[in-house]
């Protein structure tokens, strides 16, 4: 049922996105590439059963997008594709002592969908930027590590082991969908952009035996990032 809801709502999008698009006038297109950094939380996951209190994992973003801007509006359309990177990580176990670092990474293929509006142009090269869409994503990796040591205590758990794959296991969904904004400042070819973004629907799907615990609620990718681009 959760899969047809996200398909049910990828198609309205892109079936929205398509009309608006065959109704205007394209501009000439662009390309932009751009890499920075990402700084991102799993809500609800608990490593080693602390609840949810993981700190944010820095990380990054490196990718792509095409720019088509309608003729005679402040819009255009900016469809891409990201290698992405987040995940959270912990050093505190459950009885309060310390331990080697707990980290869950994960890694994807992201495609963003979004809708850019100009909100201003001043001395002809400085124009900001705010952008609004939603992104599919394919997780490619992901990974459950403590500093080189076991992730488990119990040796007859599967987490037994120093790197536990939360991909094949079952524990993280491969597909994913969500919302994100951005702003952006541009100079000339050269552009900054800030964002966040989140997903719609819960990417947990199990525990890993003695090390991770799922919250009552579900839990999202959160995820902000500053990068640095060119366009062309």
């Amino acid at each position: 049922m959760k899969i047809l809801k996200l398909f049910t709502v990828g198609a309205l999008l892109l079936a929205g996105i398509s009309s608006t698009l065959s109704a205007q006038e394209l501009g000439q297109l662009h390309y932009r590439v751009e890499a920075g950094a990402t700084l991102s939380k799993i809500s609800s996951l608990g490593l080693d059963h602390l609840g949810d209190r993981g700190t944010g994992l820095i990380n990054f973003r490196v990718g792509g997008s095409l720019v088509m801007p309608f003729e005679h509006t402040a819009f255009s359309f900016a469809p891409g594709l990201y290698l992405i990177g987040r995940g959270e990580k912990q050093s505190d176990d459950r009885s309060g002592g310390r331990r080697p670092l707990a980290k869950l990474e994960t890694y994807a293929l992201q495609i963003p969908l979004d809708l850019s509006f100009r909100l201003i142009t001043f001395a002809e090269d400085h124009r900001i930027f705010f952008n609004l869409g939603p992104y599919f994503a394919y997780a490619v990796s992901s990974k459950l590590t403590r500093g080189g040591e076991v992730v488990s205590e119990n040796p007859k758990a599967k987490a037994y082991t120093k790197s536990y794959d939360m991909l094949s296991n079952g524990h993280i969904k491969r597909f994913e969908f969500g919302l994100q904004a951005s702003a952006m400042y541009q100079w000339k070819q050269l552009y900054l952009r800030g964002g966040i973004e989140a997903s719609a629907f819960n990417q947990l799907k199990l525990w890993v035996p003695g090390s991770v615990a799922k919250g009552g609620s579900a839990s999202r990718y959160i995820m902000s990032y500053i990068t640095l681009g060119y366009e062309f």
